[in-house]
């Protein structure tokens, strides 16, 4: 969580962070690009109560719901429409939070290690030597409400009230975007919302998100049903489907 919370801090101070295009020089030099999903292994439950003594999370694995295959599948549909998709090998376990990020620094420049798993996992396969961009789906967080508790990835948080509960379902992610030939990230791309939401009203607000009901809740993961594992499942995916395409025009890489 700590990771998290200085990633949060880091693009906040930097007014670039996260919200700029590639220029027009870098996109011209992209013929060829990867695509890497690794946002969507972890389901995590938050529960955000009325103090910070009743707080909690719960994690469990979603990775046979196969939504990184399916933001990897979409980018690739989308993208292939202006460059080259080059299908890469690679182990999500390579991909871990420890391992693709710094716990403490500032912009861009927190992203670093994530380009030398890469230059070390998957740039030396057969086929890899001539690409020019990894387009690599990351998850993050976002602030809950008016609290300092953050909901992290793909999940569903609570926030606990006196009279009714207020349920979220996200698929929190960003795509930083690595540079084939030097392994250092250029851009971190995150979908905004520009108006305030009860998630999180603020400009740092980030999407997609859905106001959900308590139906989606359990109070660990292992105590979801398969009812609500599989209504979860199919939310996430629409989640996916309907915000992608702003990812992909936010940083410049289609129209």
């Amino acid at each position: 969580m700590f990771k998290y919370i200085a990633l949060l801090a880091a693009c906040l101070s930097l007014s670039a962070c996260a919200t700029d295009r590639l220029d027009a020089t870098q996109l011209a030099g992209f013929k060829k690009v990867a695509v890497i999903s690794v946002a969507a292994e972890q389901l995590t439950l938050t529960e955000v109560a009325l103090t910070a003594f009743g707080n909690d999370q719960s994690e469990g694995d979603i990775a046979a719901w196969g939504l990184d295959r399916h933001i990897s599948d979409l980018l690739t549909s989308r993208l292939q429409l202006r460059y080259q998709v080059v299908p890469v090998r690679y182990r999500p376990g390579d991909f871990t939070d420890d391992k693709i990020s710094r716990s403490l620094g500032g912009g861009i420049d927190y992203w670093a290690p994530l380009g030398d798993v890469i230059r070390s996992h998957v740039a030396s396969q057969p086929g890899a030597a001539d690409i020019d961009a990894y387009i690599v789906a990351v998850r993050t967080m976002s602030p809950v409400e008016d609290t300092n508790q953050y909901a992290v990835g793909f999940g569903v948080t609570r926030r606990y009230a006196i009279i009714e509960h207020r349920h979220y379902l996200h698929a929190f992610y960003d795509l930083v975007i690595v540079d084939g030939h030097s392994f250092k990230p250029l851009r971190d791309i995150t979908a905004y919302d520009e108006s305030p939401s009860l998630f999180a009203p603020n400009p740092t607000a980030y999407f997609p998100i859905e106001k959900v009901d308590a139906s989606y809740w359990a109070d660990s993961f292992a105590e979801l049903s398969p009812t609500q594992r599989d209504k979860i499942h199919q939310g996430l995916l629409k989640l996916v489907d309907d915000g992608l395409p702003g990812y992909l025009k936010r940083g410049g890489l289609l129209p």
